[in-house]
């Protein structure tokens, strides 16, 4: 298969944009996002501008402006390809947003009703799970995302189960959650958004201060800051982590 330039192009800004967010350089990501989407949108590479967008709402969301969303249009790529929906599921429960993972479920749990397939029983389980946490349901949640994380290698099942453990104040579970997700640095970008990696470091450091556990959260403060040495400086968790390093 020939890659034309523009598919070299498109690839180019998206690998960018991923640098810039797994540095915690989120200005500089901001204005990066845009030309992302617009490359892949060029390329006609839809699974390219269906991430792109994706991390825009993320930014959006972290930006303290309007409040992200996301339209029919930009998650139309969950609608028709069934793979792409633990990427919107993951990232809405970033975002808080239920409203367009509900969407998609509902169309796919229509569309695939009685499928025997594993596969469409546990995603469709895993993306239900993500609307209980967002809808505050986060019991439900456990309920349903725990078997899912049950010996699994997949990132996206530890972190979201993870932020439901938070949610309730299992603070231990969640720092078990959270060490399955950081056990494997090199697959950081299968959670689709590689900052939430890096933050799920602070969430870890942040859950040991409270334990009680000032060298464990003092372990990960410092692997925190180090992954994000180069990031803006007013990152509301650099702030944060620094201050507490600093604290007697």
């Amino acid at each position: 298969m020939t890659v034309e330039p523009g598919d070299r192009r498109a690839n180019a800004r998206s690998l960018w944009l991923d640098l810039l967010l797994s540095t915690g350089r989120l200005r500089e990501a901001g204005m990066a996002v845009a030309d992302t989407v617009r490359a892949t949108t060029e390329a006609r590479s839809i699974q390219g501008r269906f991430h792109g967008a994706l991390k825009h709402a993320w930014l959006q969301g972290r930006s303290g402006g309007n409040r992200p969303r996301l339209s029919r249009e930009e998650i139309a790529p969950a609608d028709r390809i069934f793979y792409q929906i633990p990427a919107l599921a993951t990232v809405a429960v970033s975002l808080g947003l239920a409203e367009p993972l509900a969407t998609i479920v509902q169309e796919h749990e229509i569309d695939l009703k009685g499928s025997p397939s594993r596969y469409v029983k546990e995603e469709l389980q895993f993306a239900r799970g993500c609307l209980l946490l967002i809808r505050g349901d986060a019991a439900g949640a456990i309920g349903l995302l725990e078997p899912l994380a049950r010996n699994s290698i997949l990132l996206r099942h530890h972190h979201v189960l993870g932020r439901a453990y938070e949610a309730l104040g299992r603070r231990q579970e969640a720092a078990a959650q959270y060490e399955e997700v950081l056990k494997y640095p090199h697959r950081k970008g299968y959670l689709v958004n590689p900052a939430e990696w890096v933050l799920d470091q602070f969430r870890l450091a942040r859950i040991y201060d409270d334990l009680g556990d000032p060298a464990r959260a003092r372990t990960w403060y410092e692997r925190f800051l180090s992954d994000w040495k180069d990031a803006d400086p007013d990152v509301p968790e650099i702030v944060q982590a620094r201050a507490r390093l600093l604290a007697p």
